[in-house]
């Protein structure tokens, strides 16, 4: 899975983008929009036949906006908001002539651009995580097993994330993406255990890393949950999410590498035994 979205990627997910947005507003282009014109011709003698015939077809009008404000469902997925910008955009450009390859390519760049923020979650600072005050051996090794216990309570699901992802995608069947359901409890029973961990003074920046690590990993497959009502956010959330599981494996080597150099060997029966620094 390419971590990197390209122009071409981001043109056709645009695309698809607005065949959404055409479908959600199909519904306020219905014949209840175009106003009837009388076939008879009407004399009009008085101010009150004026006043009344206003009065008629502002009436008519104010209902005919209710119902259409009835029948569209604005879609205000990272998708659908997309959609309705890029498609801006595209239709202001292309009323100027055709696209030159330049223009083309700022478009994609700046959609690129604006796309970015969406994938980002608010993340945890130090404060609010426990941590310790002073550094202690003793309590160094009781970080270690804390955390290596943490992790053995959570495993990982038989299947990656990615590879449940892609059979929903080739299959284009929503269903197989509730398999993905253990994959997020995972993740936020994980979390939670992080936040409960008090972290040494010395490690306390790294314990944040992986905090906000698996933050972001158990939206990552939130979102790709929601690939086939938010495509866009899908793919936004699948682009970072092996950067996040890089983040959170590149800390644990960095805890316990720091751990090692401290002189702490964990022998069989402890927790974090298990845990080998490559």
């Amino acid at each position: 899975m390419n971590r990197r979205i390209g122009g071409a990627v981001i043109f056709g997910i645009a695309l698809v983008a607005i065949a959404f947005f055409v479908r959600f507003h199909e519904p306020a282009m219905t014949s209840s929009t175009v106003s009837t014109i009388p076939t008879e011709q009407t004399s009009f003698e008085t101010n009150q036949d004026w006043e009344a015939l206003l009065k008629t077809r502002m009436e008519r009008s104010t209902e005919d906006e209710e119902a259409i404000a009835d029948d569209i469902e604005l879609d205000t997925s990272i998708t659908g908001t997309f959609a309705r910008t890029f498609f801006e955009n595209y239709l202001f450009l292309s009323a100027q002539g055709n696209l030159t390859a330049e223009q083309e390519e700022n478009l994609i760049n700046s959609s690129i651009s604006s796309l970015r923020s969406e994938a980002t979650d608010r993340v945890y600072t130090l404060s609010d995580i426990p941590h310790t005050t002073e550094p202690s051996l003793s309590y160094l090794r009781t970080y270690g097993n804390a955390l290596a216990i943490a992790l053995r309570a959570h495993p990982d699901p038989a299947e990656n994330e990615l590879v449940v992802f892609q059979r929903a995608v080739e299959t284009n069947e929503a269903k197989h993406l509730a398999d993905l359901t253990e994959h997020e409890s995972t993740y936020d029973a994980f979390l939670k255990d992080l936040l409960s961990i008090e972290a040494p003074i010395e490690l306390q920046d790294e314990h944040l890393v992986i905090v906000n690590a698996t933050l972001a990993l158990r939206n990552d497959v939130r979102g790709m949950m929601l690939f086939f009502e938010d495509p866009l956010y899908a793919t936004l959330r699948v682009q970072r999410y092996t950067t996040d599981l890089e983040a959170v494996y590149a800390a644990l080597r960095t805890i316990y590498s720091y751990l090692e150099d401290r002189g702490i060997r964990y022998t069989e029966g402890e927790p974090a035994a298990i845990i080998k620094v490559q």
